[in-house]
């Protein structure tokens, strides 16, 4: 017959009572993480930041970068265990006078981690920022047990192209001709911004910023 759970208490069967949670920043800047009391386990997912979009003085836009993804886990952590993150802000997208290049996304780290989170060394890498000339460079990654890099910018016209995706399948912003509204954001977390051109508005897209989230259970 089946024993209730005061009768496997009884015979000394250990009972947990931690409720899995999970937390998620959008940013920061050399901040501490702190692992729950009663937490056994943690995975870490880091996205680096998306890049801004450039304009370009001719009709064929230039999309920017999208961030990379770092992923730890599940590994075994105890309340207490300490660790320090920093979110990548979001690459800005070019906004002014005739043809310039956006900002490359930021990357995403962990670094100087205690007791579970010893040697944890996440760096998702952003997205980089697109340029009068050339699209911007995927986001790479190094330090987690999976690191997958993001999705270069494109070239030319909405619908077809624009910002690269990110790592996390968040999606780049577009490059727009002839609407008026410039180069669309990228999403969150980490897509790259679409580019722009003079021939309409001068405006890049922003990318989508920079994410970490820390799995317990």
């Amino acid at each position: 017959m089946s024993l209730g759970i005061n009768q496997l208490v009884g015979f000394g069967v250990a009972v947990s009572s931690f409720t899995p949670v999970t937390n998620t920043y959008n940013s920061g800047i050399s901040v501490t993480e702190t692992a729950p009391a009663g937490a056994s386990f943690c995975t870490v997912t880091s996205d680096g930041a998306g890049g801004g979009g450039g304009v370009r003085a001719v009709t064929t836009p230039m999309g920017a970068g999208g961030g990379a993804r770092c992923v730890s886990g599940p590994f075994a952590v105890s309340g207490g265990a300490q660790i320090t993150y920093t979110v990548g802000t979001a690459g800005v997208g070019y906004v002014g006078a005739g043809s310039g290049s956006g900002t490359a996304g930021a990357a995403t780290t962990t670094t100087g981690g205690t007791g579970g989170f010893t040697g944890l060394a996440h760096n998702a890498g952003g997205g980089g920022g697109s340029t009068a000339s050339a699209v911007g460079a995927a986001g790479t990654a190094s330090g987690g047990s999976v690191n997958t890099s993001g999705s270069a910018g494109l070239s030319g016209l909405s619908p077809a192209v624009g910002g690269g995706n990110s790592a996390s399948g968040a999606l780049g912003g577009d490059n727009t001709d002839g609407a008026g509204s410039g180069g669309q954001a990228g999403a969150a977390p980490g897509a790259g911004g679409g580019g722009g051109t003079t021939v309409d508005a001068t405006l890049g897209g922003n990318g989508g910023a920079g994410r970490i989230s820390f799995a317990y259970t």
